[in-house]
Order: structure tokens, then sequence, then C-alpha cells
């Protein structure tokens, strides 16, 4: 999930009111991968392109079967790096179909129970997009849209589960004529070293948990028992944090205490990823903090920001677990 875009502009006010009742503070938080592999069984990757599939003449950019080979190896070494660190075996098809395999296909592959990840698949269709600028000034976007296709199995399940990783790289030149433009791109070995990076990137993120960096803001006061709670997030004791603010929010009448604590909770609830819980908690500060605020205080400019962040991480974890988690245990 895409965290930390709450606004920068949000940071700067806070950060030139000074207020010290809020602090900024940023994590790294752990995503749940999409695809849950056993964590003792080995994975066999198999490489099972036949071609690599291109639209022809669209650019002279030169796209041949060996930047399928480099994907498939850049997948193995990471998955090789994982924190996980999987057994990994590698093969490569005798008579690669560049379609997913079938049941009885897989079964030759999981004589000791692996998961087998096969890559079947690689689109590569890079274009130029251009224009000019008061006629006598263009630019040109080369844009190369890269889909992988990959199959999973498991000797657990009777089924074949594929799957495809998408992206678009674009890359920008400029100049007094298009030629200009187009010479003044990044050398396409650069470029397909960039489209690989990304495309395999999002190929290992189906197994893998990875760190996603996020900025958030909480609230902190001369309440004794606020500054305790302030102590123990700073030590990284969040669920005793959390009862203190649950507590103050119960038990205090002050309404700029319970705002406070609401909106920390929601912060605490976003950390264990009950995104349900942290949309409930900060639209009740919002509520709160609404009573007693304008538009233009930070305090509301934030929490809109966060809420709307909220609905969107809630929205994408439902459509995860509805439709994207399989699990190969």
């Amino acid at each position: 999930m895409k965290r930390g875009r709450i606004f920068l502009f949000i940071i700067m006010t806070l950060t030139m009111v000074s207020c010290s009742s809020m602090k900024v503070v940023e994590y790294s938080i752990k995503s749940t991968p999409n695809i849950l592999l056993s964590e003792t069984a080995p994975v066999t990757l198999l490489y099972n392109v036949n071609s690599i599939s291109t639209c022809d003449n669209q650019t002279n950019f030169n796209i041949n079967d060996s930047i399928a080979q480099y994907i498939y190896s850049s997948i193995s070494d990471k998955l090789k790096s994982s924190d996980k660190a999987y057994t990994l075996n590698e093969i490569i098809v005798e008579s690669p179909t560049s379609k997913a395999l079938k049941t009885k296909e897989a079964e030759k592959y999981n004589r000791e129970g692996n998961n087998i990840i096969s890559l079947n698949r690689v689109t590569i269709n890079p274009y130029y997009r251009s224009g000019t600028i008061d006629d006598d000034w263009h630019f040109v976007d080369l844009l190369i849209p890269t889909e992988l296709h990959l199959s999973i199995s498991s000797p657990k399940i009777d089924s074949i589960v594929s799957y495809s990783c998408v992206d678009t790289l674009i890359f920008s030149g400029a100049g007094y004529t298009k030629e200009e433009a187009i010479n003044s791109l990044p050398l396409h070995e650069d470029c397909i070293n960039d489209v690989v990076e990304n495309i395999t990137k999002i190929a290992a993120m189906q197994y893998q948990a990875h760190n996603e960096n996020y900025a958030r803001i909480y609230f902190v006061s001369f309440n004794r028992m606020m500054h305790k709670a302030d102590k123990f997030w700073r030590e990284g004791k969040y669920d005793e944090a959390s009862y203190i603010w649950n507590y103050l929010y119960e038990n205090k009448r002050s309404k700029k205490i319970q705002a406070r604590t609401a909106a920390n909770m929601a912060m605490y609830e976003e950390l264990k990823h009950n995104f349900d819980k942290s949309l409930m908690w900060a639209r009740i500060s919002f509520a709160l903090f609404s009573r007693r605020k304008s538009v233009f205080d930070p305090e509301i400019a934030y929490l809109s920001d966060y809420i709307q962040q909220l609905r969107l991480d809630l929205k994408e974890q439902q459509n995860s677990t509805k439709n994207c988690i399989y699990i190969f245990d």
C-alpha cells in the first residue's frame, strides 16, 4: 500500500507554527505480500518464455529475448536476497510455451514439495510521445510499458494461480528538432536496466514483505499521562502508549484531550494495519477538532487529508483480501 502521501505543505505548516503539542514522526512498516509462500518448502523458479512480445516499428528500440532472461535472473536474485532466505532452484524449461503450466506439467517440478513460480511471458512495447512548444522546441517522451505474466503452483493446491505484473517507465528528452530530442534521451541500455529493475521489483514484492515509509503527526501535551504515553511511543512500546490514549479518551471530559488521543489512536491502528479502526478514530478526532478549529488550522488540514488516505488504504486492503491473497503453506 502507498503511504506517506500526507501533503508536504501540512508538515511545513506545522514546522512554521512550531506547535509544541504536535510532533511529526516517520515510520517504516512491512507490508503484507500478495502471495504467501511457504517458509519451509523450496521454491522452483522456471523460465518458460518462448519469445518476448513486442509491437513492431514503434521505435528504433532494440528488444530481444535476452531481456527476458535478464528479467528472469533479476527475479531470481531478489528471491535469493529475501529476508526469508528461500531455497531456490532455477530451471529452464526445455520447450517453453509462454503459457501458464497445467497441473500435470507442474508435477514433475515439485518432487520435494516445491512452490513453483513460472515466468511465462514478457511483453515490452516502447513508443514515443512527442510535441512542440512555440513551434521551435521539441520534446519527446519514451514510454516503455512492460508486463510479466507469471504462474504459481504448490503440491498442496490442485490449481495453478496466474497473475500479471505491469509497469510503465517514462524517459523524457528535448531539443530544437525531434531527432535532437530523441538523441537527448538516456542510452537504451540504461533505460532497459531501469525497466528490468522496476518490473522485477514489482514481481518480487508479490512474495516478499517490503518496507514502506510514511510520515504522520501525533499529539502530546503537558498532561502527566500524555507525557508518559509519549515516552512509551518513543521507546517503541506502542501498545502501552495506546492503552493510555484509549483510557484518556474514555475518561477525560476535555474535548481537546479526546481529539488528540483519538488522532493518536488512529495512527496506532494504522500501524497495526487495522485501517477500519484507524479511519474511525481519525473521523472522531476530526469531528472533535472541528468544534474548536477552522478549516485553516493545521490539525483540520492534516486530519482531512489523513482520512482520505485511510479510505484509500482500507479499500486497497479489502480488495487485496478479497482477490489477491494466496497462501502456499
